[in-house]
């Protein structure tokens, strides 16, 4: 039966009619007769990455045949209600997800010039040592063309990975897909992002593999960074893998996030920062859709918003955070309170030896992972990341002790979405999003300065047993959040 609120996505939201190449996957999309715009019958069936529901919804791991590992998203501890209690097709579960796996890609370094797969368009060149003390080392660096022009079919990992980036002066339709980006030394060292694009214009990034290298990214680190202002990013089909902060940051006009599979979001907690997609600019916003995507958090995610973080917008026209699936921890953990992890601990006789912390004596309360560290020689925003009893680990090297220590909760504001500088919202829709657990997962988290003239929230319910999404709005109540 089709859904009315699918429905009313669909016209919303509308169909991308780039080709994905390949044939449709129309006849392997098991709900395909339920009528969600959901994107599997428009899916490239080569995709490098597709694990099955009961994969997803296990602890297990592997690799598959892409050469690309898979985790099972379900914590410790956890019954779920059902393998798949949504009743739309999930990308990276239902049909596959980043790059064409058929595909033999080129080296950017080497590639032959030309418009074709694997080659490297005439607007853009390879740079070896692009001004290395302040930008980083080798980058594809594309400019003075009107466009549009398509890079795909190159593997942007090699050479301890390579920068893409459009200058300023690019112009017209950017279309990156079928590409490999994996962090590495060049990138992790000198560089902010994988992708970094100022070009005005129209910027497609589709049917790519992402690895984002985790905690070994520099702080501030945006794997794909838009930062024009004008014309739209779309956002689909793409695998990312441990991304250190934000996924998918953008300044333009209107902005489509939809059909990702990402796991290890925001894998590193203690810069503080966000780890979402979507970050707003101080300008107005035609429009932002975030439909349709699976996403699965690291364990010590910290200060996140799963799906679209506002910050400084004067105007949202229209902003849809809809059928999204989100675990907010990894798999082989429980997840903490709302509110904290643990209610905190106070240690007299401790100790701290590298990264492994010993307990003597004196203890008064809960440690858990996930809380602060504080105390005489430690390091600010030292956490802790595992252990149980006496031992446990923290997240840096340290030496110190015996001495007092105190554990601290670190209070937690994940939410599907969440605005922090009083925007105003002609329509704003939070709606059929499956969240991980009881009191994790904020259906919305709003400050007081917000103003929504058109409010549409229902059906966002729990993966688990027992379980509900803890909604924060004390603007705009609702009990949708179920």
């Amino acid at each position: 039966m089709r859904n009315s609120l699918a429905a009313t996505a669909a016209l919303a939201i509308g169909f991308l009619t780039l080709s994905l190449g390949g044939k449709a996957l129309a006849e392997t999309c098991p709900y395909r007769e339920n009528g969600y715009p959901d994107g599997c019958q428009q899916a490239n069936p080569h995709g490098a990455f597709q694990i099955t529901p009961a994969q997803f919804a296990s602890h297990g791991s592997g690799k598959l045949a892409s050469g690309l590992t898979w985790a099972g998203a379900m914590q410790s501890g956890q019954k779920w209600k059902a393998n798949k209690p949504w009743r739309w097709d999930a990308p990276g579960i239902d049909y596959p997800v980043g790059h064409d796996a058929t595909l033999a890609l080129q080296d950017p370094a080497t590639a032959q010039k030309g418009n074709g797969v694997g080659q490297l368009p005439p607007a853009c060149s390879y740079l070896p040592n692009a001004n290395t003390a302040s930008t980083g080392g080798m980058r594809v660096y594309c400019s003075a063309s009107e466009g549009p022009i398509t890079i795909s079919g190159l593997d942007f990992s090699r050479h301890g990975c390579i920068v893409l980036e459009f200058g300023i002066k690019f112009a017209g339709t950017a279309i990156v897909k079928n590409n490999k980006f994996a962090n590495g030394p060049n990138c992790a060292v000198n560089n902010a992002s994988l992708v970094n694009v100022a070009a005005a214009g129209r910027f497609v990034f589709i049917n790519n593999t992402v690895l984002g290298g985790g905690s070994k990214s520099p702080f501030g680190f945006t794997t794909v960074l838009d930062n024009a202002k004008t014309g739209e990013a779309i956002d689909e089909y793409n695998y990312y893998e441990n991304i250190p902060n934000r996924a998918f940051s953008s300044n333009r006009m209107s902005v489509r996030n939809r059909f990702n599979y990402l796991i290890g979001l925001n894998t590193t907690p203690n810069t503080g920062l966000h780890g979402e997609w979507g970050l707003a600019p101080s300008q107005s916003f035609a429009s932002y859709t975030n439909s349709f995507n699976v996403v699965v958090f690291d364990t010590l995610s910290q200060l996140n918003t799963v799906s679209f973080y506002v910050t400084s917008a004067h105007e949202m026209k229209f902003a849809s955070v809809d059928h999204n699936i989100i675990v907010s921890n990894r798999a082989g953990y429980v997840a903490p309170p709302l509110g904290g992890r643990g209610g905190g601990a106070t240690a007299k006789e401790s100790s701290i030896s590298g990264s492994t912390l010993t307990i003597r004596s004196g203890t008064s309360g809960a440690i858990a992972p996930g809380q602060r560290v504080s105390g005489s020689g430690i390091v600010a925003k030292t956490q802790v990341v595992g252990g149980a009893g006496a031992t446990w680990k923290v997240d840096q090297p340290i030496n110190v002790g015996p001495t007092t220590l105190t554990f601290t909760p670190i209070a937690s504001t994940s939410a599907l979405l969440a605005e922090m500088n009083a925007t105003t919202f002609d329509t704003l829709i939070i709606a059929e999003n499956y969240g991980d657990a009881t009191g994790t997962l904020r259906c919305i988290y709003l400050q007081k300065g917000a103003i929504i003239k058109k409010f549409v929230t229902r059906g966002n319910r729990s993966l688990v047993t027992g379980g509900r999404m803890d909604e924060v709005n004390a603007v705009y109540p609702s009990s949708n959040c179920e």
